[in-house]
């Protein structure tokens, strides 16, 4: 439990501190180090929903690159900024893809996502209920780094 193995008060949980989770990891193929950060949960979400149109269809351009839309979420320098923006995608598609899975093994797990959410989206198309009409298409919201 808690430091005082006492129940968290709804205070702590909301206004408590809610820090960045870090790790590091070798590439295996260019073997070297590389840092990434954790997600919150809006953050996640918004990941995940970055597959659907406003309709809840898959949007296969997006599935497509979704290991390398993680890696520009979670890959950080020293001083926890991003290192890459949505239009470094391109140029992360060439990396070999041994290192990119590798990546994504570990930064999916570091964050708690579960790789098959979004395999499973590429096989079923979901639909959202009547609150697909209202839920608006993720976009970039910008290409800068330190978003």
């Amino acid at each position: 439990m808690g430091e005082n193995n006492t129940v968290a008060t709804r205070d702590q949980l909301l206004d408590g501190p809610n820090p960045r989770r870090y790790g590091v990891t070798t590439l295996p193929v260019r073997e070297i180090l590389v840092r990434y950060q954790s997600l919150t949960d809006r953050e996640v979400s918004d990941y995940q929903m970055m597959a659907l149109n406003t309709k809840g269809r898959t949007r296969p351009e997006r599935l497509r690159d979704a290991t390398l839309r993680l890696m520009v979420l979670c890959l950080v320098d020293a001083k926890g900024n991003r290192l890459f923006a949505n239009r470094d995608i391109p140029k992360l598609g060439g990396w070999d893809s041994k290192d990119t899975s590798h990546l994504y093994k570990v930064v999916s797990e570091h964050c708690g996502i579960n790789p098959e959410d979004i395999e499973d989206l590429a096989k079923n198309e979901i639909g959202l209920g009547s609150a697909s009409e209202s839920t608006p298409d993720v976009t970039d919201s910008s290409d800068s780094p330190s978003e």
